[in-house]
């Protein structure tokens, strides 16, 4: 039996950011001048402790991990995974099972940035992170010396998944805007095959 364990602290701190934009448009009386956006300063302060733990039993590899993130604009979040891998050596085969979980923030343009008339974007600073639960299962086999075949079967959901909708300007119905949001759940799933000649 082996064990070995890894143990981290990652710390990030933004200040004072700032997405100022200027579109320089023809002045008065055939223009409103130069448009300043300007949503002000924003501060975000960021941690995480996280761990990996991974033993070696028999034919078993065992690795459990896990992340605490700390956001000041979200909130905390934990996010465990687990793996597990058998291997056999009658079959030269292995076994490999996996679930994990992780939460991914939208960054600081899309909750803050002024609206970009040339891009028709807006931002939302109600946008909640993305949250997300992934399983796979698979099995690679050396069985044949001249062959290596491998098979996954995977599956991901997906929460409060961020992109863009498009909206009618309330000034003008002529002209639409694209404007981040949490579109709600989403999920991939599927199957992946692989094999190669070996030697």
């Amino acid at each position: 039996k082996t064990n070995t364990l890894v143990a981290g602290f990652d710390y990030l701190k933004t200040k004072d950011w700032s997405f100022i934009m200027k579109i320089f448009l023809p002045p008065p009386p055939n223009g409103p001048g130069t448009l300043v956006y300007d949503p002000g300063k924003k501060d975000l302060t960021e941690y995480a402790l996280y761990f990996n733990d991974e033993q070696q039993i028999g034919n078993f590899n065992i690795t459990l991990s896990g992340r605490y993130d700390h956001n000041s604009v979200f909130g905390s979040y934990f996010s465990p995974s687990l793996g597990v891998v058998y291997y056999n050596d009658q079959y030269r085969s292995l076994v490999r099972f996996l679930v994990t979980s992780a939460f991914d923030p939208p960054t600081m343009a899309y909750r803050y940035a002024p609206p970009s008339p040339f891009f028709m974007t807006l931002s939302n600073p109600d946008l909640k992170p993305e949250r997300a639960l992934a399983y796979s299962l698979g099995l690679e086999s050396h069985y044949f010396s001249f062959l290596w075949q491998k098979l996954t079967i995977f599956k991901l959901d997906m929460k409060d998944l961020v992109d863009f909708t498009v909206i009618t300007d309330p000034s003008d119905a002529h002209y639409m805007w694209r404007k981040a949001d949490n579109i709600g759940k989403a999920y991939r799933q599927g199957v992946e095959l692989g094999r190669k000649s070996v030697g």
